[in-house]
């Protein structure tokens, strides 16, 4: 009989041949190697499964688990049903772990044994692998679970989680009724067994690109979080207040402006024109949303024209342009 891991690693995998390789390297070179790696192929239909059963080859601790396609909430609690750690530490297939991130989790559960899921500050990288910005979460239970009944379940980042696997089984794992923002309903639920936190470090680096959820899940992925917050509030024997009624709206707005400048700073414009008039669509008067429209019309001539608007407006004395506003120039939702 093989002995109990410490930590139980859950990774989804689905078409993640590109990038699978450093996630799954990331994940055997931790300080921390007391655990089991279970890798739930759902269904992928590229390289995935051979680089799976490679790794398996190689390490024991990796154990490959195929199913049949049914979306990540499902290919979750697939691994949860086998996991045997009294910690069950979340992975996707296309992020980096840093090499002490299980050190450093497994040493806050240690000082605050009330605590039931801890997550860590980010650096955000391209499809590229480059570091493009860190991101700093919230640390206290307070802050973080205030934050989720706002609807923002990534003040907790569900990629980067580690949580007690006694805390999962007791809310009952996943809610499959849930494909997406499956992390909002699960954190929300975990904090009413127990609390939450950040260990302040960057422990984490998250790969954003075109495979991520983005416009084509947006939708679904917004009214599944405003149902969840629903159900919520209700357990607490509330109402949905009416700031968080239309929130799915705002929610689907605000990422396809974010998603829409990256798409602009990347150069593919078409996304970047797609993005813009789903949010006109819903937003007509929308300043940035218009923005972002012109600068994927013009694309590729997007920096000759400025050029050319900067240089008549030196001949007309009037002095250098003004800077654009700082959400223009962040790519960043006003």
């Amino acid at each position: 009989m093989l002995p109990t891991p410490t930590i139980s690693v859950l990774m989804p995998v689905y078409n993640a041949g590109k990038h699978l390789r450093p996630a799954m390297d990331s994940i055997l070179g931790q300080s921390f190697d007391d655990f089991e790696f279970l890798c739930v192929d759902d269904g992928s239909t590229d390289d995935s499964p051979a680089i799976l059963t490679e790794y398996a080859c190689r390490d024991p601790r990796v154990n490959v688990i195929t199913k049949s396609n049914g979306g990540v909430t499902s290919a979750l609690n697939a691994g949860l049903k086998v996991a045997r750690g009294e910690f069950i530490a979340r992975m996707d297939a296309d992020d980096i772990a840093i090499p002490d991130r299980f050190a450093a989790q497994l040493e806050h559960f240690r000082e605050h044994p009330e605590c039931v899921a801890v997550g860590c500050h980010v650096m955000m990288m391209d499809a590229n692998g480059v570091d493009t910005e860190r991101t700093n979460p919230i640390t206290t239970h307070e802050e973080i679970t205030a934050s989720l009944w706002e609807g923002h379940g990534g003040a907790l980042p569900h990629f980067g989680a580690m949580m007690r696997r006694a805390a999962v089984e007791k809310i009952r794992l996943y809610r499959e009724q849930f494909r997406t923002a499956q992390d909002l309903d699960l954190f929300l639920r975990l904090s009413e067994v127990g609390r939450l936190g950040n260990v302040p470090r960057i422990l984490m680096r998250y790969r954003v690109h075109e495979g991520s959820v983005g416009a084509a899940r947006s939708q679904e992925q917004a009214r599944n979080a405003r149902e969840i917050l629903r159900q919520a509030y209700e357990r607490r024997g509330q109402k949905l207040p009416r700031r968080l009624k239309n929130w799915d709206n705002l929610v689907v707005t605000t990422n396809r402006l974010k998603w829409g400048w990256e798409a602009v700073k990347a150069g593919r414009f078409p996304d970047a024109r797609t993005h813009a008039w789903g949010v006109l669509r819903r937003k007509p008067f929308r300043r940035y949303a218009w923005q972002l429209a012109f600068h994927a019309v013009l694309g590729s001539q997007r920096e000759r024209a400025r050029a050319l608007y900067r240089a008549v407006r030196k001949m007309a004395g009037r002095g250098p342009h003004p800077p654009a506003p700082a959400d223009t120039l962040n790519h960043k939702p006003g």
